[in-house]
């Protein structure tokens, strides 16, 4: 069987078991948007290839929109017909669809200070495959003044469509250049491509002050005798960490692993000898710095 390695959705090694890997939200975090919130969608059926549940047309409050249908929005946690798990949204962005935030996010533009914008994405695609993402479609990020100014503009390219919705973390950074507090918009890097630029769920913006959350490096093989593996992460000497495990891609059935795990230096090794053992088809680790 092929095992599959995800490490921070910038590389995917395959060598038995499927383990996906990820990092924790920022803990000092100015900004937030889940998307839970849709409402007025007309939810008309299930996604190509997945059948989750699909919404189109709707809105997001606190969010101007434009283009067609927008917004069109997937419950990652539900397939359509069957709603047993709460919903869980994210925003697919069409070839011509922008949402752009309302109101600008206090203290977001100090002139010289850093800020880290994190949030989840997947290839997306509706009802009809040929509107897959493709491997040069993407999502634009962009942070607009009060003069309505890029200030930071980010592309994430989430890859071709590979049959199913599976949202990964990418984050990136920019300086403050004090001309006023920023709001997001976000759309499509490929505009009018006929596809869709790709999903994006759990958008965070903070200052970067505070330590970016932990990267996971790398994880082992299980052991052949007892199934353990070890999870090496960036750290540092004197941070609290705390270890979490899944197995489903569902929200909020998170195992703790350990609540309280020392950092060592500039990586830590977390060794898993009970999640892992017990759940050999697949494991989705988060790590989320506590303190300082």
């Amino acid at each position: 069987m092929e095992r599959i390695l995800i490490i921070n959705a910038r590389c995917a090694l395959a060598t038995g078991i499927v383990f996906a890997l990820s990092s924790g939200a920022h803990s000092q975090s100015i900004f937030t948007a889940d998307f839970d919130d849709f409402t007025s969608g007309n939810f008309n059926g299930g996604q190509f290839e997945t059948d989750w549940d699909l919404g189109v047309g709707g809105n997001l409050p606190g969010w101007n929109k434009s283009g067609g249908g927008t917004v069109h929005i997937i419950d990652h946690a539900n397939q359509t017909g069957d709603l047993v798990n709460p919903r869980n949204f994210a925003v697919m962005i069409w070839e011509n669809n922008v949402i752009t935030q309302d109101v600008a996010t206090a203290v977001s533009n100090e002139i010289g200070t850093e800020y880290v914008v994190e949030f989840l994405a997947s290839p997306a695609v509706y009802q009809a495959g040929n509107q897959q993402t493709s491997a040069a479609d993407g999502l634009l990020i962009e942070l607009l003044n009060s003069s309505d100014e890029v200030v930071a503009a980010y592309i994430h390219l989430p890859g071709a469509w590979a049959g199913n919705t599976i949202l990964l973390p990418d984050s990136f950074t920019y300086t403050g250049d004090g001309t006023g507090d920023v709001r997001f918009r976000v759309g499509p890097s490929n505009f009018n491509s006929g596809r869709f630029g790709g999903a994006i769920d759990n958008l965070v913006l903070a200052p970067a002050t505070f330590a970016l959350p932990p990267d996971i490096i790398s994880i082992t093989p299980p052991d052949f005798q007892t199934g353990a593996v070890v999870i090496t992460f960036s750290s540092e000497a004197g941070a609290k960490y705390l270890v979490r495990a899944t197995d489903t891609l569902l929200p909020n059935d998170w195992t703790t692993l350990d609540p309280d795990v020392d950092g060592t230096g500039d990586t830590t090794l977390f060794t898993d000898s009970t999640f892992a053992p017990t759940h050999p088809d697949l494991g989705i680790y988060q790590i989320e710095r506590l303190s300082p």
